[in-house]
C-alpha cells in the first residue's frame, strides 16, 4: 500500500491469487483503499486526485470463470479474470447470445461483482484466424458484458512467434509472445476493433447494462440498457451478419415507432417502423445501433448486392445537402431524394464504397456505405420462366410442426443455423389447436420444406421448456407427456422434401477432449442441423486416447458440429460450431464446466502479399 500512498497507484492485478490466503488479500485491499484516499487528499492538483472510484483489485486464479465466490466475499477482489472466453469458444455464433445473457444477468445485477474476460494471453493461446474471423472475434469479444482485456496484437492479428512450437495452455508460452507486428498490421482488423471499441467506450450499457436478446433476419442481435445513479444509456448491435446484407431488427423493446436510430458503424440511419429498423450490414457484417443526437442523418439505399450497375438513393435529414464520393473519387453534391449510379467502374466481386459528408449547426457526419458488385449484367443468373427439361418437384416454402399436448397450446421458439429466429424472439409463437382433434396443435414455420429447423417448446416463459430439439423437417411431430416440457419426445422428425442440395464436404472435424482427471470417462453426443452423429442420448462412449491421455474423436465429411460431453454426474451445455482441431477441456468433476479452444492458426510473416 506504500506504492499507493506515495504514487497514487489506483489498482492492482494480483497474479496467482490462489497462493495467498484470502484474508491477506482483503487486508491489502482495505489498506490500499485508505492509502489512495490519503494520496488524493495530499495531491489535489495531480491527475486522478478528483476521481471518485475507490482502489480497484483484480485477481487471477487459474480457470476461474464468471461466478461470485469467496475471492470476492472474503478476498475483497472487485473482479476476477475470466478464463471461459479464452480461445473464443464461448463467443462462437451459436453460443454468444447465451454467453451475453448469462454474463449480463450475473455480473450486472450484483453490486461489487465484476469479471475481466480475455481472449488471448501470455500462457494460454492466441485466438487467431483470417481477417474475417478476427473481425467477428472483435465484435463478439468487445461487446461482452463486464470488463474485457485485449492482449497485445489481438487487434492487429499478431501471429505466433515464427519457428517456435506452440507451448501455451499453461506451458512456458514463448510462442505466444512474439514481437508486436508493427510492420504487418492487419489494417482491416485494426480499424474494425477500433470502431467497435469506441462504441463500447461511448456506451456504459455495453459493459454494465442488462441484456435483451433481439430478433433479426440475419446475425446475432441484442440490446443493452443501463439506468443507475442518474445515468441512463441504451444501445443495440447485430454481429456475425453476412457481408452487405439487408438486416431487419426488432427493436421495439428499446425504441418506439418514429425514432431515428444511427448505425454507428457506418453512420447510416433508419426510422423505427412497426417496431423494426433495417440496415445494411456492410462489408464487415456488423451493425451498432444508438440514438440519434442531433447530427445530420444520412443514408444511401439500394440492393446490397447487384450485377452491372445500380441506382442508389440518398436520404438526408437535418441538413440541406451532402458531399458524396464513390470509391474515393471526386466529390459531388447531393440533396434529399437524389439518385446516382454505382458500379460502372467496378469489377466482379468488387466492394463499392460510397462516402457521404454532411453537417449542420450541431455536428458533422461522415458515413460510409458498401455494396457488392457480383458481376456484369450479362453474368446474372437467368430468371427465365422456361420450364426445365427435367421435372423438378415444387418444394413448399413453409414447414408444418405438430405437437401432441394434454396441457394446452405450447409456445414454439424456432430457429435455423446458429441463431436465425423464425417465429419471433423468445418465447416465440403460440401453436394453434387442430379443429376436430383433441390435444393436437400445429404451427407453420417459415422454413422451406427441404431445410431443417430447430425448436424449443415452452409455456410462454422460462419456467417450463423443452431442451433444444434440432434437425426437424416438415411434418415433424412432437409430444409433451403430461405437461412435462423437459421430457418432450420426438415422435417423427419429419421428411426433407426434395432432398438436400449441398455438395459433399471433403474435410473432417477432429476433436480432442481433455478429461478432468486421468480416470474420468465421458460420452459424446454430437449432431448437426440435419443429423445425429452419435445416436440417441447420451451418445457414444469415448474410448480412443492420444499419447497424452486425452480423448480423440473424428467426424468425416463435416466442416463443423455441435456436441455435448456428458457422464453419470452431469453434462456440458450445448457446445456449438466446433471445428477441426478444436479442444474441449473439462474443468470440473461434474462435467458441467468446460473450456473450448479452437485450433491455433500459425500465420507466417510472409503469408500475406498483396
Amino acid at each position: 500500500s506504500t506504492w499507493v500512498r506515495e504514487y497514487g497507484v489506483d489498482g492492482f492485478r494480483c497474479d496467482t491469487a490462489t497462493h495467498v490466503d484470502k484474508a491477506s488479500w482483503n487486508q491489502l485491499k482495505t489498506a490500499c483503499v485508505d492509502a489512495l484516499r490519503e494520496w488524493r487528499t495530499n495531491n489535489p492538483n495531480k491527475v486522478g486526485a478528483d476521481w471518485k472510484e475507490d482502489f480497484w483489485m483484480t485477481g487471477e486464479a487459474w480457470d476461474h470463470g464468471v461466478g461470485y465466490d469467496s475471492y470476492y466475499s472474503e478476498g475483497g477482489f472487485d473482479s476476477m479474470i475470466n478464463f471461459s472466453t479464452c480461445g473464443g469458444g464461448s463467443l462462437a455464433s451459436g453460443s454468444v447470445a447465451n454467453t451475453y445473457q448469462g454474463y449480463a444477468d450475473q455480473i450486472n445485477s450484483k453490486e461489487g461483482f465484476n469479471a475481466l474476460s480475455f481472449m488471448s494471453s501470455h500462457d494460454e493461446t492466441l485466438t487467431r484466424g483470417d481477417t474475417n474471423t478476427m473481425i467477428y472475434n472483435g465484435s463478439a469479444f468487445l461487446l461482452l458484458p463486464g470488463g474485457v482485456q485485449i492482449y497485445y496484437g489481438d487487434e492487429s492479428n499478431r501471429p505466433l512467434y515464427p519457428g517456435v512450437a506452440f507451448d501455451g495452455y499453461g506451458g512456458s508460452g514463448h510462442s505466444l509472445r512474439s514481437d508486436m507486428n508493427w510492420d504487418s498490421l492487419d489494417q482491416t482488423v485494426l480499424a474494425h476493433w477500433q470502431k467497435v471499441g469506441q462504441f463500447r467506450n461511448k456506451h456504459v450499457s455495453i459493459g454494465a447494462g442488462s441484456n435483451t436478446k433481439l430478433s433479426a433476419t440475419n446475425g446475432v442481435a441484442f440490446g443493452r440498457t443501463y439506468d443507475k445513479n442518474g445515468v441512463t444509456d441504451k444501445a443495440a448491435a447485430v454481429i456475425g451478419c453476412g457481408s452487405n446484407t439487408s438486416v431487419t431488427v426488432d427493436v421495439s423493446s428499446l425504441w418506439k415507432d418514429g425514432d431515428y436510430i444511427i448505425n454507428a458503424y457506418d453512420n447510416s440511419s433508419s426510422v423505427v417502423s412497426g417496431g423494426k429498423v433495417t440496415f445494411n450490414s456492410g462489408a464487415n457484417g456488423t451493425i451498432l445501433m444508438e440514438n440519434a443526437d442531433g447530427q445530420p442523418l444520412v443514408s444511401v439505399t439500394g440492393e446490397p448486392q447487384f450485377y452491372g450497375t445500380e441506382q442508389v438513393k440518398v436520404t438526408l435529414k437535418d441538413c440541406d445537402s451532402a458531399k458524396v464520393s464513390i470509391d474515393g473519387g471526386n466529390k459531388f453534391i447531393v440533396k434529399d431524394g437524389d439518385t446516382f449510379t454505382i458500379g460502372s467502374t467496378g469489377y466482379s466481386n468488387d466492394t463499392i464504397e460510397v462516402a457521404v459528408e454532411a453537417e449542420n449547426d450541431k455536428a458533422r457526419t461522415e458515413a460510409k456505405f458498401t455494396f457488392l458488385k457480383l458481376g456484369e449484367q450479362g453474368e446474372q443468373p437467368s430468371t427465365s420462366a422456361t420450364a426445365p427439361t427435367t421435372p423438378v418437384a415444387t418444394v413448399s416454402q413453409t414447414s408444418k410442426l405438430t405437437i401432441n399436448s394434454t396441457s394446452g397450446a405450447p409456445y414454439v421458439y424456432a430457429w435455423t443455423g446458429s441463431s436465425n429466429a423464425q417465429l419471433g424472439a423468445w418465447p416465440g409463437t403460440k401453436a394453434t389447436a387442430v379443429s376436430g382433434k383433441d390435444n393436437v396443435y400445429e404451427i407453420e414455420i417459415p422454413v422451406p420444406a427441404n431445410k431443417s429447423f430447430n425448436v424449443v417448446l415452452n409455456v410462454g416463459n422460462d419456467s417450463s421448456k423443452s431442451l433444444d430439439i434440432k434437425g426437424l423437417y416438415d411434418g415433424a411431430v412432437l409430444e409433451i407427456p403430461n405437461g412435462n416440457y423437459s421430457a418432450t419426445k420426438t415422435i417423427s422428425g419429419g421428411t426433407q422434401q426434395g432432398g438436400g442440395s449441398d455438395e459433399p464436404y471433403e474435410g473432417s472435424v477432429s476433436l480432442t477432449i481433455v478429461p478432468y482427471n486421468t480416470s474420468a470417462s465421458y460420452n459424446i453426443y454430437a449432431w448437426t442441423d440435419t443429423q445425429k452423429l452419435t445416436g440417441d442420448w447420451p451418445g457414444t462412449k469415448l474410448s480412443e486416447k492420444d499419447s497424452q491421455g486425452n480423448y480423440v474423436v473424428k467426424f468425416d465429411g463435416l466442416e463443423r458440429i455441435n456436441v455435448i460431453i456428458n457422464n453419470n454426474s452431469g453434462k456440458t451445455e450445448d457446445i456449438m460450431d466446433v471445428t477441426d482441431g478444436s479442444t474441449i477441456q473439462i474443468t470440473n468433476e461434474g462435467c458441467t464446466t468446460y473450456k473450448l479452444t479452437y485450433k491455433p492458426i500459425v500465420v507466417s510473416p510472409m503469408g500475406k502479399l498483396k
